[in-house]
Protein backbone atom coordinates (compact mmCIF):
# COMPACT_ATOMS: atom_id res chain seq x y z
CA UNK A 1 0.00 0.00 0.00
CA UNK A 2 3.23 2.13 0.70
CA UNK A 3 5.19 1.53 -2.68
CA UNK A 4 1.46 2.52 -4.74
CA UNK A 5 1.11 5.91 -2.72
CA UNK A 6 5.19 6.60 -3.32
CA UNK A 7 3.89 5.72 -6.96
CA UNK A 8 1.21 8.23 -6.89
CA UNK A 9 3.39 10.65 -5.83
CA UNK A 10 6.07 10.32 -7.68
CA UNK A 11 3.50 10.24 -10.68
CA UNK A 12 5.00 6.96 -12.07
CA UNK A 13 2.83 3.83 -13.00
CA UNK A 14 5.01 0.55 -12.86
CA UNK A 15 3.23 -1.62 -16.01
CA UNK A 16 5.91 -4.46 -15.58
CA UNK A 17 8.10 -6.36 -13.36
CA UNK A 18 11.72 -4.24 -14.40
CA UNK A 19 9.66 -0.96 -13.67
CA UNK A 20 7.67 -2.14 -10.60
CA UNK A 21 11.12 -3.15 -9.23
CA UNK A 22 12.83 -0.16 -9.96
CA UNK A 23 9.71 1.60 -8.52
CA UNK A 24 10.24 -0.62 -4.85
CA UNK A 25 13.80 0.15 -4.72
CA UNK A 26 13.48 3.47 -4.82
CA UNK A 27 10.81 3.59 -2.69
CA UNK A 28 13.12 1.66 0.35
CA UNK A 29 16.10 3.78 -0.62
CA UNK A 30 14.00 7.03 0.56
CA UNK A 31 12.51 5.32 3.90
CA UNK A 32 14.75 6.08 7.21
CA UNK A 33 12.57 4.24 9.80
CA UNK A 34 13.09 0.20 10.37
CA UNK A 35 10.78 -2.42 11.81
CA UNK A 36 11.96 -3.93 15.48
CA UNK A 37 12.79 -7.34 15.02
CA UNK A 38 10.54 -10.32 15.37
CA UNK A 39 10.53 -11.47 19.06
CA UNK A 40 12.30 -14.96 18.96
CA UNK A 41 9.82 -16.67 21.03
CA UNK A 42 7.42 -16.29 18.19
CA UNK A 43 9.44 -17.81 15.31
CA UNK A 44 7.91 -21.27 16.09
CA UNK A 45 4.81 -20.03 15.64
CA UNK A 46 5.78 -18.10 12.30
CA UNK A 47 7.73 -21.73 10.89
CA UNK A 48 4.40 -23.78 11.90
CA UNK A 49 1.72 -24.65 9.52
CA UNK A 50 -1.50 -22.58 10.60
CA UNK A 51 -4.23 -25.34 9.29
CA UNK A 52 -3.03 -29.07 9.53
CA UNK A 53 -3.93 -30.71 6.25
CA UNK A 54 -6.83 -33.23 6.47
CA UNK A 55 -6.09 -36.22 6.96
CA UNK A 56 -2.58 -35.68 8.93
CA UNK A 57 -1.51 -37.46 12.02
CA UNK A 58 -3.03 -35.19 15.16
CA UNK A 59 -5.86 -33.59 12.90
CA UNK A 60 -9.36 -33.80 13.89
CA UNK A 61 -12.17 -35.17 11.69
CA UNK A 62 -14.50 -32.84 10.57
CA UNK A 63 -17.56 -32.43 12.88
CA UNK A 64 -21.00 -33.33 11.46
CA UNK A 65 -24.30 -32.35 12.16
CA UNK A 66 -26.49 -35.48 14.40
CA UNK A 67 -28.93 -37.30 12.02
CA UNK A 68 -32.12 -36.25 12.16
CA UNK A 69 -34.82 -38.38 14.60
CA UNK A 70 -38.64 -38.36 14.08
CA UNK A 71 -40.33 -37.30 17.87
CA UNK A 72 -41.51 -41.13 19.15
CA UNK A 73 -44.93 -41.45 20.66
CA UNK A 74 -45.30 -39.62 24.23
CA UNK A 75 -42.08 -37.06 23.48
CA UNK A 76 -42.31 -33.61 22.59
CA UNK A 77 -40.20 -32.64 18.97
CA UNK A 78 -36.86 -31.04 19.29
CA UNK A 79 -35.62 -28.51 17.24
CA UNK A 80 -35.24 -29.24 13.35
CA UNK A 81 -32.23 -30.82 12.40
CA UNK A 82 -29.41 -29.02 10.48
CA UNK A 83 -29.42 -31.08 7.88
CA UNK A 84 -33.42 -31.05 7.02
CA UNK A 85 -35.02 -29.03 4.11
CA UNK A 86 -36.38 -25.68 5.73
CA UNK A 87 -39.98 -26.84 4.80
CA UNK A 88 -39.63 -29.75 7.29
CA UNK A 89 -40.41 -27.76 10.05
CA UNK A 90 -43.67 -26.48 8.85
CA UNK A 91 -44.93 -29.45 7.70
CA UNK A 92 -47.58 -31.12 9.95
CA UNK A 93 -47.90 -34.76 10.10
CA UNK A 94 -50.94 -36.89 8.77
CA UNK A 95 -52.86 -39.52 10.64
Amino acid sequence: MQVRAFAAMTLRRAKNDRLDAQLIAAFTALRTDTRAAPDPRLRARATAPAISPAGAPGSAPPSTPPPCRRPTAGTSPSLPCANASPNAASRTSRP
